[in-house]
């Protein structure tokens, strides 16, 4: 088995993703074909570990460990669930009747129908949570952030594709009839609590985004300018490019009706901290925007200035029998590098998608209106919160956050050097980012990291043994009916054994694939029952039951935390068919999102902590309590050329300081002790001449 590098691999493994997801067509009814494929996304976890062997579980179980490891709790856990399938079928009208091409001339025609159904949805949970404390110092600062998660998508397209031909089997034209909606909803809560010398803050926030795109009616019509001979050329078997202009293929009309939707909101951010209403910033936005419109190939100044013009390439392989039922009914076919539509009828699905999608151009889209909302909702919140104003010494009024921020903002300059009171969340804050300094805090941080990247090591040049080091994929054309009967993914073995991993049994491959997938391929009545089934599915509760979706163990890890859908839909699981365990591609979007976040929280304590204990500028409250810390003799490294004297224990406290300076000042660079909220010190030691820091200069100042 081949050794190759993970980088690698993915990028093969994304391949492999994508052409299974490649439509497929075949046909129903008398004389029909019908084929599809399904996968439902409770397997992944399973075929990834089948097909590559990647340790999916070791990294999460590593992740966790190099958190214990380094002093702290972290989880993490997920669950998804739901199904993926495409089903096509095709039979033949032989009812004839009369058609005109572009160029006005009628032609009698009988009638080539392929119905294709298309079904995603899928649901994701996560939970991520993580604490530490430090009970060992009296300050017992502590941090807890637990993070939730949830993902949904959701894709219906029902689409009737009805070709034209003659007796002769040239293509005259073709009408498309479609529907269908996408939605994607995401959500994310986080709780954070960080606390220490007995004072605390928390917030808990909540984010949701919903947007979704509805076509109740896409129709439009193809008529080419002369009748083609392309499905002919299809049978027979060359190599060849399909050339076409508006001289040769018409043009294409049609029209749509569509609707979308998005609803945002946030809520959570502690703006009763700051002296604000709770909701001071709380934000909430939904709109639905119907719009509909026709489009014309011959009037088209944005994707067909010059009419209807594409090039198709067809590239022809071997040949193999293939079953196209479950009644045995085997064809030949031959292998074509190709997607498995009607000639043309990509084109088609494409220019009249890529209209309704970017609407008549009447209507604000979506985006739009939600760049008008959030600019709204952004004036608003900016006349609602409003921090004050600081009125300057010349009567000048500027913002009371520009006062100390090292600018002169009052002509004056006297915004600088003010002598400022911290408010009470400052202060809080101040009390225990000095629990924090005090603690192991940064130090079990950067030992994580330590052995988090010791432990990712082993994984940078992993090799791992694929299943299979080649494949292919092949669109499988039939001469008999004139159409694509199917397709099918190829595996190659290092042994050079090929083997057929999705796809019809066939007499050309190996269809007994060494490691085997949950892709699952349909033909004949199965497919038929399949999409029956699939067509009366059209919402993410059908084609992602809460009832399969077990969060049990989500909710429990969570606790108070989950959300209240997440809750309420565990009611309704039956907790049988929903994957739980550590593993997954999913899984690592989520710890990569989760420990981003973890990281930011941790961030903004690491700069509270170094900005309020170590001397930050402008933000310093020279009335807060002094950190015992900053002047140890452990911190001396942070200075250079510093000359410490002896001091006396107690400064004479009948007087508060003037600030009339002695001549015999002693050197800024000596440090003194902290008395009554100054910084004094006795120059010279034993002389009993005190001094005290000036707040605005920094310089010694005689205490008289």
């Amino acid at each position: 088995m081949a050794r190759v590098r993970v980088a690698v691999f993915v990028t093969l493994l994304m391949m492999v993703g994508l052409m299974s997801a490649v439509p497929t067509a075949l046909a129903e009814g008398d004389d029909s074909i019908s084929w599809g494929v399904e996968y439902e996304w409770l397997n992944l976890n399973d075929d990834i570990n089948a097909l590559t062997g990647l340790p999916y579980d070791d990294i999460i179980t590593d992740i966790e460990d190099s958190a214990a490891y380094a002093g702290f709790n972290l989880t993490i856990l997920n669950v998804y669930s739901g199904i993926t399938s495409f089903y096509v079928e095709q039979w033949d009208d032989s009812t004839e009747q009369q058609v005109t091409d572009n160029s006005g001339t009628s032609h009698t025609v009988t009638t080539r129908m392929t119905e294709i159904t298309l079904r995603h949805g899928m649901l994701y949970d996560a939970g991520i949570l993580m604490d530490w404390e430090d009970n060992s110092i009296m300050g017992a600062p502590s941090l807890e952030t637990v993070l939730s998660a949830d993902y949904e998508t959701i894709a219906v397209m029902d689409l009737l594709y009805t070709e034209y031909v003659t007796s002769d089997m040239m293509l005259v034209g073709a009408d498309l009839d479609a529907s269908g909606n996408w939605g994607v909803g995401a959500g994310m809560g986080l709780f954070v609590d960080v606390s220490g010398n007995g004072d605390s803050f928390d917030m808990d926030l909540d984010l949701s985004l919903e947007m979704g795109w509805d076509a109740s009616s896409i129709t439009s019509e193809w008529r080419l300018e002369h009748p083609s001979n392309i499905l002919n050329m299809m049978n027979n078997g060359n190599d060849f490019e399909w050339e076409c202009d508006e001289t040769q293929c018409g043009k294409v009309t049609g029209s749509y009706s569509t609707v979308q939707s998005y609803d945002v909101s946030f809520t959570g951010l502690p703006m009763d901290e700051f002296g604000f209403d709770a909701d001071a910033l709380d934000l909430q936005i939904s709109d639905s925007i119907p719009d509909s419109g026709t489009f014309d190939s011959d009037d088209d100044d944005w994707m067909m200035e010059d009419g209807l013009e594409f090039e198709n390439d067809f590239s022809f392989g071997d040949q193999q029998t293939i079953t196209i039922d479950d009644g045995g009914t085997t064809t030949t076919a031959t292998e074509v590098t190709s997607d498995p539509y009607p000639p043309g009828m990509s084109i088609m699905l494409g220019y009249s998608f890529a209209n309704a999608i970017m609407g008549s151009g009447d209507q604000t889209t979506a985006a739009e209106a939600m760049a008008e909302a959030l600019e709204s909702w952004s004036e608003d919140a900016g006349e609602t919160v409003e921090f004050g104003t600081f009125v300057c010494d010349n009567g000048e009024e500027i913002p009371a956050d520009y006062v100390n921020d090292g600018e002169d903002d009052c002509s004056d300059g006297s915004d600088e050097g003010v002598d400022e009171v911290g408010s009470e969340l400052e202060n809080r804050t101040m009390n225990i980012g000095e629990a924090f300094v005090e603690s192991d805090f940064l130090k079990n941080m950067e030992t994580f990291g330590e052995r988090l990247g010791s432990e990712m090591e082993k994984y940078q040049d992993l090799e791992i043994e694929l299943a299979y080091v080649g494949g292919d994929y092949n669109a499988l054309w039939s001469n008999e009916h004139s159409r694509y009967v199917g397709m099918q993914l190829i595996g190659e073995t290092e042994a050079g054994n090929e083997y057929s991993i999705l796809g019809p049994e066939t007499d050309a491959y190996n269809n007994n694939p060494p490691t085997q997938t949950h892709l699952v391929y349909l033909v004949g009545e199965a497919a038929d029952v399949a999409e029956d089934n699939a067509e009366l599915a059209v919402t993410i509760e059908d084609l992602a039951p809460v009832a399969q979706h077990d969060v049990s163990a989500v909710i429990e890890a969570l606790g108070i935390h989950a959300p209240e859908e997440m809750v309420s839909d565990n009611s309704q699981s039956d907790g049988e068919n929903s994957d739980s365990s550590f593993s997954s591609l999913a899984t690592m979007v989520a710890v990569g999102l989760g420990v981003l976040l973890v990281l930011i929280v941790l961030g903004a304590v690491v700069m509270l902590v170094v900005g309020r204990n170590r001397g930050g500028s402008g933000d310093v409250d020279w009335n807060a309590p002094a950190d015992p810390q900053s002047f140890s003799s452990e911190q001396q490294h942070s200075y250079q050329e510093q000359t410490m004297q002896p001091a006396a224990a107690m400064a004479p406290t009948t007087t508060m300081p003037s600030t009339l300076p002695t001549p015999q000042n002693p050197p800024a660079n000596i440090q003194g002790t902290m008395q009554q909220d100054h910084e004094v010190l006795e120059w010279p030691a034993g002389s009993g001449s005190w001094w005290f820091r000036d707040q605005n200069t920094g310089q010694w100042a005689a205490w008289q």
